[in-house]
């Protein structure tokens, strides 16, 4: 189990505490809304559904609902994600809602006001986080430090005099970009490429001609490529 998962397991022992078998036994299971922002067969969301049924499953049923951004960007379909989200909510009134990785996070603060007043919300998986926490939310914050990750990558392999990043232009992708520039800023002026940007295959062929002894690869998010293929 990973620590972000740990992490997020942990905070839902303490904020909404196992109901004893006793208990289990005298009343209905409690239903938890879980939003997830990605969909089934990616690795993260498969683990991070398999520790919840782990940790929770005893004693809450857990409502799980894939926003699948991944594969289909939210821009034209907030409506439809808005009207989905809502209905669920609605014939579940969840006690708890779980909110795994930044779209659905900032989708369930959004609109809070799909679920019974004072609902809880716990995150896990957020990695652009502004520091601020709402009444009645808490969760694991997954920041990436790319300041210490290309130090590292100068103290591995000092003779490198290029770094290639690859990147997609997904939502996840653009706010990688723009962190990752803010980071680049305080190593002068070393070489950067960017790859990702055109289709996987192209994208390969690129780094397939790499120099293994002068380039390091940076891989930050690259789940859609140009042609929109997953």
């Amino acid at each position: 189990m990973n620590l972000c998962l740990r992490g997020l397991v942990l905070i839902l022992a303490v904020a909404f505490p196992l109901l004893s078998p006793v208990a289990r036994a005298a009343e209905a299971k409690p239903n938890v809304l879980v939003l997830m922002s990605y969909h089934v067969g990616m690795p993260w969301v498969d683990n991070i559904t398999q520790g919840l049924e782990e940790s929770m499953g005893d004693s809450a049923e857990l409502v799980i609902s894939q926003l699948d951004i991944k594969r289909f960007p939210p821009t034209g379909r907030e409506k439809e994600l808005l009207a989905v989200v809502s209905a669920k909510a609605a014939m579940c009134q969840p006690k708890l809602v779980i909110t795994v990785d930044d779209f659905a996070y900032q989708f369930a603060l959004v609109h809070r006001e799909l679920f019974p007043p004072g609902t809880p919300i716990v995150f896990g998986g957020v990695n652009f986080w502004d520091g601020t926490r709402p009444a009645g939310v808490t969760g694991v914050v997954e920041a990436i430090n790319l300041v210490s990750t290309l130090q590292l990558m100068e103290r591995l392999q000092p003779q490198v005099r290029r770094w290639v990043v690859v990147n997609d232009e997904s939502e996840t992708g653009q706010a990688n970009r723009k962190a990752l520039e803010l980071a680049l800023s305080k190593f002068g002026d070393r070489a950067t490429l960017w790859l990702g940007d055109g289709s996987f295959s192209s994208t390969e062929a690129q780094l397939a001609k790499l120099d293994p002894n002068q380039d390091a690869v940076l891989l930050l998010s690259w789940n859609l490529d140009a042609t929109g293929q997953v």
